[in-house]
């Protein structure tokens, strides 16, 4: 293996699975924020 190669710890698996949730729970209402309007333009 290469020299920059390390075994995986456990705080590289808790930091892993926070940053996809936090991505997965953001990806749930990407799509709603991105066509969001202010209540003044809403017909």
């Amino acid at each position: 293996a290469a020299e920059w190669v390390r075994p995986i710890s456990t705080d590289d698996l808790v930091r892993l699975t926070r940053r996809l949730l936090v991505e997965g729970g953001v990806g749930q209402f990407a799509e709603a924020l991105a066509g969001a309007t202010p209540p003044a333009l809403q017909k």
